[in-house]
């Protein structure tokens, strides 16, 4: 599989957190839409920022860390 990006993530809970949020606020995608006979676009993004925000804060937080392992992020 080619990566846009990959990346290892190290740091405090707090800073994982941040860049995680950064690196997918980069790769989630934008598509506008243009309403009928109305200069303004409404952009959309493939991923709401608060799912994303939520699912990583789970992923760290439910994690065990006894057991070593990788966190994987693919979008589509």
């Amino acid at each position: 599989m080619d990566f846009i990006i990959k990346k290892d993530i190290n740091g405090s809970l707090i800073s994982i957190a941040e860049e995680l949020l950064e690196t997918a606020e980069r790769c989630n995608a934008v598509s506008a839409v243009i309403m009928n006979k109305q200069i303004s676009r409404i952009e959309l993004l493939s991923y709401p920022f608060p799912s994303l925000r939520e699912s990583f804060l789970n992923a760290l937080i439910h994690a065990d860390y006894a057991v070593p392992s990788n966190i994987k992020l693919i979008f589509l």
